[in-house]
C-alpha cells in the first residue's frame, strides 16, 4: 500500500545532521531539555555509533531524531532483535506537527541506515500514544505482539508532588528493504542533497575525536 499524498499543509523542511551551531536555536524552539538530549548524543554520530538528525524550517530547528546503532539498553530488544538499531527519539515542535516533518526525519534516517548496511530498525512506543502508533504503522512498522517492556515513571514535576504511573512500551520493527513506505514519500530528503551542509558535516566527522 502506497502512502497518501502529502497534506496541503506539508512543509518541505531541510533534514541534516545535527551540528553544534544548531543547539542554541534548538533550545529556543524545542526546549532546553530536548536540545540537551540531542547534544548529548552528538558524539555517537561522529563515531558512527548513532544517527542524530535535525529538521530545519527557515534555518530554525523544528524537529529532531536519534537512532542508536549500538546494542540497545532494553534487554527485550537485544534478545528479540540482536544487532538492530533502535530509534530512541523522534520529536517535532508542537505547532509544526501533522505537516510531514516527522516522516521526513524518518525517511532520512532510513536512508542512512540502509547505507550503513542495516536491514531493519526498531523502536519502542508508549502503548497509550495511539497517534504515534498509527504513524509508524502507516510508514510500515509492525508491532511485535506480546513484546512489551515497562517502567515506573513520574507523571508530573517531581516525585514528591505527583504519584507514579506505570508506562508500558510496545516494540515495533520496520523491514527497511521490503516494507519502508517512506520511500514513496516524495524525493529523498536527507542531508546529501544539500552540498554546503554535506561539506560542513564531512569536515566535522573527519576531525580527530577529542
Amino acid at each position: 500500500m502506497e502512502l497518501e499524498s502529502p497534506l496541503p499543509s506539508a512543509l518541505a523542511s531541510v533534514i541534516c545532521p545535527l551540528l553544534p551551531e544548531h543547539i542554541p536555536l534548538m533550545s529556543k524552539t524545542l526546549g532546553r531539555g530536548h536540545a540537551k538530549y540531542f547534544r548529548k548524543h552528538m558524539p555517537l554520530q561522529r563515531s558512527k555509533r548513532g544517527i542524530v538528525l535535525v529538521a530545519l524550517h527557515h534555518d530554525r530547528p523544528v524537529g529532531g531524531l536519534f537512532v542508536l546503532r549500538e546494542p540497545a539498553d532494553e534487554r527485550i530488544v537485544r534478545q528479540e532483535l540482536p544487532g538492530v538499531p533502535i530509534l530512541h527519539q523522534l520529536w517535532v515542535k508542537e505547532d509544526m506537527r501533522r505537516r510531514t516533518i516527522g516522516t521526513q526525519l524518518l525517511k532520512a534516517a532510513h536512508e542512512q541506515l540502509r547505507e550503513f548496511g542495516h536491514s531493519h530498525v526498531a523502536l519502542g512506543v508508549d502503548v497509550h500514544n495511539k497517534d504515534a502508533i498509527r504513524l509508524y504503522e502507516r510508514l510500515g512498522y509492525e508491532r511485535l505482539e506480546g513484546r512489551r517492556w515497562g517502567q515506573r515513571m513520574v507523571a508530573g514535576r517531581s516525585f514528591r508532588e505527583q504519584p507514579e504511573r506505570p508506562t508500558a512500551y510496545e516494540l515495533m520493527v520496520l523491514d527497511l528493504q521490503n516494507n519502508d513506505r517512506t520511500r514513496f514519500w516524495g524525493p529523498p530528503t536527507s542531508w546529501r542533497n544539500s552540498q554546503p551542509v554535506r561539506a560542513a558535516f564531512s569536515a566535522r566527522i573527519t576531525q580527530p575525536a577529542q
